[in-house]
């Protein structure tokens, strides 16, 4: 699954390396983690950019490195022909989004690739219960970004000392650590 989560702070911030975009139903100046994460929770590959970065262009520059296989699964948002391209290069990878746009629009005057196609006629076939298995399965990635941040160490928003974006990169870096340390420790603290 892949999604991004945006880290918002305050529009007053004269961090340069912020951008201003889109986050949860409004605008927001910060920076974004894009992840690809696996339906057990754990992180096959991760990456900050500003928050007016295209997540579809930052999903290109993942795949191309991420070490996965098999169905990747995405929102609507990630519908596009170049992030196809790039799944159908990596052979045994097949992105799952729905339509952009809804199925009622046309596919446009360009050729689509067959991934896209693929993906379309997956979920919008007579019969598409395996497409909407997996588009419901995609909420893990929810989840995972919600057990991320909803704990007093987490990654929530960012704190007025992280800016840039190396001291940005290092904050998220040490609240993914901490959040698997805590995790295994509950686990073991439940086996005992």
């Amino acid at each position: 699954m892949i999604d991004g989560k945006p880290l918002s702070i305050s529009g007053c911030s004269k961090d340069r390396q912020a951008g201003y975009g889109r986050a949860a139903n409004c605008m927001a100046k910060g920076y974004k983690v894009h992840a690809i994460v696996a339906p057990d929770g754990a992180m096959a590959c991760w990456r900050i950019a500003p928050m007016n970065k295209d997540e579809r262009v930052m999903a290109e520059r993942m795949l191309r490195t991420a070490p996965i296989h098999g169905y990747l699964v995405a929102d609507s948002n990630y519908d596009s022909n170049n992030l196809h391209k790039v799944c159908e290069t990596r052979e045994a990878l097949q992105l799952v989004t729905r339509r952009r746009y809804g199925p009622n629009h046309g596919t446009g005057h360009r050729k689509q690739t067959t991934g896209r196609l693929r993906s379309m006629q997956m979920t919008e076939n007579p019969c598409p219960a395996f497409a909407n298995q997996l588009l419901r399965d995609r909420d893990q990635i929810e989840r995972r970004f919600a057990h991320l941040s909803n704990w007093g160490g987490g990654l929530t928003c960012l704190p007025p000392w992280v800016r840039t974006y190396r001291r940005v990169r290092r904050w998220v870096q040490s609240k993914l650590v901490l959040t698997v340390l805590r995790r295994t420790n509950r686990i073991r603290t439940y086996a005992a």
